[in-house]
C-alpha cells in the first residue's frame, strides 16, 4: 500500500484500518485466493457475472471504497441524484453511528423550499444536496469529504472537522480529496491573447461568433463553478492563455 493511500485510509477508517491491511494484503497475494476468502463481501458490490473478471475492476484506491463501504464508513452515489429521497441523509447516519454520534437535524422540506427547482438542471441538486447537508453537520463538528476516482460517481466520508484540512493535503496516484465547497472562477482580465481567450469562451459556452466580441467586453466573465478539483484544472487553462481571473467561493 502507497504512503498517500495509506494515510487516507487510516483517516477514514481510524480503528477498522488493521482489518483493511489485512484485506488488502490478502488482495496482494493472490486475486484467487482473495476472491474466494471474501467471495461474501464482493459480491455486495459487483454482480455474480463479473466475478471471474474481477480483476478488471479492482484497484487499490477502489479496495478502500469496498472495505469502506462494508465497514459504514464510505458510501456512494451517482452523479445525477439519489436513488431515493433521503438516501444520502440516511447514510451519512449509519457512518456517523461508527463514530457513537446518533445523527443530526435535518430538514428536507425546509432545504427543498430554499431551490428554484426549475431551474436546477440535472446532476446539480446533488451537489446542493451535500452542501446543504454539510453545513448542518459541522454544527455536530463533522464535515463530509470527498474521494474523486474520476469516475461518475460521488465517493463520500465524514471525518471529525478537525480531521479535514489534512485529508485534502492527501493526493494519491488514483485518487484526489474534495470537500462540498463550490467556487466560481471568472476572467477579469483577458490578457495579451485575447483571441485565444476569445475562441476558448466560443467553445466553452457555445457562443456565436458575431456575439462573442461583445460577451468579451462585459467582465468579469464567469468560466465555470464546480468543486475545487473542477476549478485546479480550469485555472491551469485560463494559466495557459495568461489571462487573469479570480477564484471566488459561493
Amino acid at each position: 500500500m502507497n504512503k498517500e493511500l495509506k494515510r487516507i485510509s487510516e483517516l477514514i477508517l481510524k480503528e477498522k484500518f488493521s482489518d483493511f491491511e489485512l484485506f488488502y494484503k490478502d488482495y496482494l497475494s493472490s486475486l484467487d485466493s482473495f476472491k474466494i476468502k471474501h467471495e461474501k463481501l464482493l459480491l455486495k458490490w459487483f454482480d455474480k457475472e463479473d466475478f471471474d473478471d474481477l480483476d478488471e475492476y479492482l484497484s487499490s484506491e477502489y479496495l478502500l471504497i469496498i472495505f469502506g463501504k462494508y465497514a459504514n464508513k464510505i458510501f456512494s452515489v451517482d452523479w445525477s441524484g439519489e436513488e431515493y429521497t433521503g438516501q444520502v441523509k440516511s447514510t451519512l447516519t449509519k457512518i456517523l453511528k461508527t463514530y457513537n454520534k446518533s445523527t443530526f437535524k435535518w430538514n428536507l422540506k425546509e432545504f427543498e423550499k430554499s431551490l428554484s427547482q426549475e431551474n436546477i438542471k440535472r446532476g446539480e441538486y446533488i451537489g446542493l444536496l451535500f452542501k446543504a447537508l454539510d453545513k448542518e453537520l459541522l454544527k455536530i463538528d463533522y464535515q463530509l469529504l470527498f474521494i474523486e476516482l474520476f469516475d461518475d460517481q460521488y465517493y463520500f466520508t465524514l471525518l471529525p472537522k478537525s480531521e479535514i484540512k489534512p485529508a485534502l493535503q492527501i493526493k494519491g496516484k488514483g485518487f484526489s480529496t474534495y470537500d462540498s465547497k463550490t467556487y466560481t472562477i471568472e476572467i477579469t482580465y483577458l490578457g495579451m491573447n485575447k483571441s485565444k481567450v476569445m475562441l476558448y469562451l466560443k467553445n466553452k459556452h457555445q457562443i456565436g461568433l458575431k456575439e462573442i466580441r461583445e460577451y468579451v467586453d462585459n467582465l468579469p466573465i464567469l468560466v465555470e463553478s464546480g468543486n475545487i478539483l473542477k476549478i485546479r484544472k480550469l485555472e491551469s487553462e485560463l494559466q495557459s492563455m495568461e489571462c487573469e481571473y479570480k477564484i471566488t467561493e459561493k
